[in-house]
């Protein structure tokens, strides 16, 4: 049994006996919490091996599996952040002119380029962790499927073009809240915005929206992306693994905490293409040798995330690997959703419940935490 992620129980049942083609029924002891809070999240994971070894394996290969879910009555827990504690912004925390707004306290500050109307900087302890700015993301790089999808090629070109129309910061004691209105031309008009609440803990809670026009086609993906230092290598996440998942291929893959590194997620597919992606994401840490780095949290809904050294441009354009230019850059994407893979190449479209049409709006949160 799982709490939020870490095993807190396991044991082995050996004495189940039924006969091929036959059901049996099977007890599962497990404790029932007594502190179960809400918002915690209890998994049973069940796990079925082979006794002794045969021809084709040794003994202890899985050959089933499944997670499920447990719900206990918990008692009521506050999990919003806690005001009543911080400290106010210092004297001088804001910082705006024409072209920025930078936000600092004590050992952190966060910067938004007006223009642009990207979060270009976030340091900690004297330590710049954003490479290249935060910006929403409508595309993904083609999969082999998506080249038989009627999608609307026009949101590849989303953030060529942007207007930003308008740049909103409102100061308080211990919050400030900067929202960045943008119309993209190259998407009929279409509108979108980032909301940023920064509060004086260094917590910066990010409020994305997209507002489609009408006329426009389905999108491959509703998000955001942002570069990263190239030292943050390391990623932990608390959501499904430890492989790729995405909307319509993720019921494999259970709900944990895993760790790896950002190298590995990419995937040497025949032609390049997406890869990397992590479906049903409550967090995820980006962080360096020395632990340091940046934490993602799902606010609402769960994420689908993701982290590579090559941006979806370079995937795109590259017919084989070995024509990848790739970055020292590590490239996160935080998503409301993708697009399902489908099957389109040999058989039926992605089905409509893993779609993501244009004529509905689309806004979900995160929060950001060195």
């Amino acid at each position: 049994r799982q709490r939020d992620g870490t095993i807190r129980e396991s044991g082995e049942i050996a004495d189940g006996d039924s006969a091929p083609l036959t059901s049996a029924e099977i007890t599962i002891p497990y404790t029932i919490p007594e502190d179960a809070q809400s918002g915690d999240e209890f998994f049973l994971n069940v796990s079925f091996v082979t006794k002794t070894a045969t021809s084709w394996c040794e003994a202890g290969h899985e050959v089933a599996k499944e997670q499920f879910e447990l719900v206990f009555d918990g008692m009521d827990a506050d999990r919003a952040l806690d005001t009543e504690d911080m400290e106010s912004f210092a004297d001088g925390a804001l910082q705006e002119t024409d072209t920025d707004v930078t936000i600092s306290q004590d050992n952190w500050s966060v910067s938004f380029d007006k223009e642009t109307g990207a979060l270009v900087s976030f340091q900690s302890d004297g330590k710049e962790m954003v490479a290249e700015g935060l910006l929403p993301n409508y595309w993904r790089a083609y999969t082999d499927n998506d080249a038989k999808e009627s999608v609307d090629a026009n949101w590849k070109k989303a953030n060529d073009d942007a207007v930003v129309e308008n740049v909103q910061v409102t100061p308080s004691d211990k919050v400030i809240y900067v929202t960045v209105d943008r119309r993209l031309p190259n998407c009929s008009d279409s509108r979108d915005s980032l909301t940023y609440t920064v509060y004086s803990s260094g917590d910066v809670i990010v409020k994305s929206t997209l507002v489609p026009a009408t006329g426009m086609g389905e999108l491959l993906r509703v998000g955001n992306r942002i570069q990263l230092d190239g030292s943050l290598e390391n990623m932990t996440w608390y959501g499904r693994g430890e492989s790729d998942s995405y909307s319509d291929r993720k019921a494999g893959y259970d709900v944990g905490v895993y760790e790896s590194t950002v190298s590995d997620q990419f995937t040497k597919f025949l032609y390049p293409q997406e890869t990397g992606n992590k479906t049903d994401v409550r967090f995820m840490a980006l962080t360096d040798a020395e632990g340091n780095g940046l934490l993602v949290d799902a606010v609402d809904p769960l994420l689908s995330m993701s982290a590579l050294h090559y941006i979806q441009e370079d995937l795109e354009q590259a017919g084989h690997i070995h024509e990848l230019e790739g970055t020292e850059n590590t490239v996160v994407t935080i998503d409301y959703a993708q697009m399902g893979l489908g099957t389109a190449s040999c058989g039926p479209a992605a089905l409509p419940q893993y779609r993501l049409p244009a004529s509905q709006n689309y806004t979900y949160t995160y929060s950001l935490k060195a």
